[in-house]
Order: C-alpha cells, then structure tokens, then sequence
C-alpha cells in the first residue's frame, strides 16, 4: 500500500506540473501571436493571456506561502507551488518565443515626399500653386502608391486648397479624388470639400508618377446635410502627381 500511495502521489505531481506548463505554453502563444498584431480580437486574446497569466502567478504565490506558513519544513511544503510556477513562466516563454517565430511579418507601409498639381475649372478665385509639395503614402506590404495628399495645392482668397488622390489596387479599382478648401484661420467658416472618381487615368495604378481627368467632383453637405451656400456643387479639372521615392 506505501509503493502505490506513493505512486499515487508522484502521478499526481507530474500532472499538476504537466498541467501548469501546458497551460503556460498556450498562454505564451497567445501572448506572442497577438501581441502587436493589427487584428483587434488576436490582441484581446493577448491582453486577456496575459492578465489570466498575472492571476495565475499570484495565486501560485498566494498558495505557497499560506502552504508553508506554519510548517516545520516550509521549503518542501512549498515546493509544488514553485515548480508549478517555474514551469508555467519557463512555459510562457517558450510559448511566446515559437509564437514570434512562426508568426507573419506585420504590413509595412512607406512613406515618402512628392509633388502635385491641381488645376481646377469652376472655383472661384482659385489659384494653382504648380508643384506643391505633397506627401505619398504606399499599399501595406508593397512600393506601389495608394495615396497622394498636397496640403497647399493652391489658393481660394486666403484659404488653401487641399488635394487628395487615393489609388486602391485591384481590376477595375477607380482612383478617387478629393478636394478640400480650408479656411484661413479661426472663426472662418468650416472646411468646404468635393469628392469622386477619375474619368481618365495616365499611367498605371500605384505609379510613382501620372495625371487623372475629372469632370464631377460632387460636393460635400456640412454635419446637417444641407449643401454650403455659394460654392459649386461640381468640380472639373485635372490632377498630376509625382512621388520621389520611399523613405525607409
């Protein structure tokens, strides 16, 4: 009965510590594989592994001391709590650590600086600024070019002209542009944009350089839906881009 008491016993050991370090490696891998990732539930699932993996820490903590407060022997007392801990955080590493290493590459988007020119028909009082300086944005993962904003394109009285050109990726994809006039200062009235699609596009989607037609940029209604007074509802002109490069 004492060899199988104390079979028994070390069964019951190698469980409990079989079972923390299981744990522990499944709470690494969730840590490693949503830690930093874009999706929104792989990085709940790592905030809420970890949070659980604390819990777990501190419960085993909690349990050792209380385990080993009054006895003659605390050390052996204790000691299935701090090799089940041990386990658990050796665990968690080794689970975070195949995680990251297996895991895929997270999208890099490049960034870069570039020119545009806006010329308008329809605007009144509106002055193109020739070559103004843009910023251009790449696809996640690739050097073709999704987006092109200028700040300063030109000029409506004091206020400046904003222009937008976004390119998504795919057959049949339609470059859209959009047009912004900002006031020139507090108390102004508030920004006045129009949007739609290219007619005609010179050069290839994501280009590093090219120009698009537009014959109807719609405008904007403001926050109550109603359209602003004194603008044109309709916007035409052509739009030419060029980006130097990426900046790594």
């Amino acid at each position: 009965m004492t060899g199988r008491a104390t079979l028994g016993r070390s069964l019951w050991k190698v469980a409990f510590l079989a079972t923390f370090a299981g744990l522990g490696a499944w709470m690494g891998t969730l840590i490693g594989s949503g830690w930093g990732s874009t999706g929104l539930s792989s990085f709940v699932n790592a905030a809420i592994a970890l949070s659980l993996s604390i819990l777990i820490l501190v419960v085993l903590t909690v349990t050792a001391l209380l385990v080993g407060w009054k006895r003659s022997d605390r050390f052996a007392a204790m000691r299935p709590m701090i090799l089940a801990g041990g386990l658990f955080l050796g665990a968690i590493g080794a689970g975070w650590a195949i995680a990251r290493a297996f895991a895929p590459p997270l999208p890099v988007v490049l960034e870069g600086r570039g020119l545009i020119s806006l010329e308008l028909a329809g605007l009144d009082g509106y002055s193109v600024q020739a070559d103004a300086l843009a910023a251009c944005r790449s696809e996640a993962s690739s050097e073709a070019v999704a987006a092109i904003q200028a700040d300063s394109a030109g000029l409506v009285g004091a206020g400046s002209v904003i222009a937008m050109v976004f390119m998504p990726q795919g057959a049949g994809a339609a470059v859209e542009v959009q047009v912004w006039v900002r006031p020139a200062g507090e108390g102004q009235p508030a920004e006045v944009g129009w949007s739609g699609f290219a007619e005609t596009v010179d050069g290839e989607s994501g280009a590093l350089r090219g120009q698009v037609a537009f014959s109807e940029l719609v405008l904007h209604p403001d926050v109550s839906g109603v359209q602003p007074v004194g603008w044109p509802t309709n916007l035409a002109g052509t739009l030419r881009w060029s980006c130097a490069g990426w900046s790594r």
